[in-house]
């Protein structure tokens, strides 16, 4: 290479050593970038797993036999079933003794009185 060649060949070098500095430089802006991007997805996700954990707990808590929320839906259950009884042993026995001659609908109003008047006298 003669003494004229050199100087371009110097520039041309330092060209593509600038160029690789910036390429770089570019790359290593955008992975900073992508992992600030990775790091707040991670903090809105942990928020939703904790959310997700505690609607969990709280299904959990409701079908299973162990839980509390399950007891106190078992409770009520046979409160329902045990008010739905007494009601109908009450509506046989004010359907005794009624006049055979009243109508289907003036029956049932006279049983549905009856058994509202006894539910009211019971505490």
């Amino acid at each position: 290479m003669d003494s004229r060649q050199r100087p371009v060949f110097g520039a041309v070098v330092g060209v593509l050593v600038g160029m690789l500095l910036v390429a770089v430089l570019v790359l290593m802006t955008r992975t900073w970038a992508l992992t600030d991007q990775i790091r707040e997805s991670q903090k809105t996700n942990t928020g939703t797993l904790e959310a997700t954990q505690k609607t969990l707990d709280a299904v959990e808590d409701c079908t299973q036999p162990t839980g509390e929320c399950f007891q106190r839906g078992q409770k009520r259950t046979a409160s329902a079933v045990g008010d739905i009884n007494r009601v109908v042993i009450l509506a046989s026995a004010c359907s005794v003794g009624l006049d055979t001659r009243l109508s289907v609908e003036q029956r049932q109003a006279e049983i549905q009185q009856c058994v509202i008047d006894r539910l009211a006298a019971k505490p």
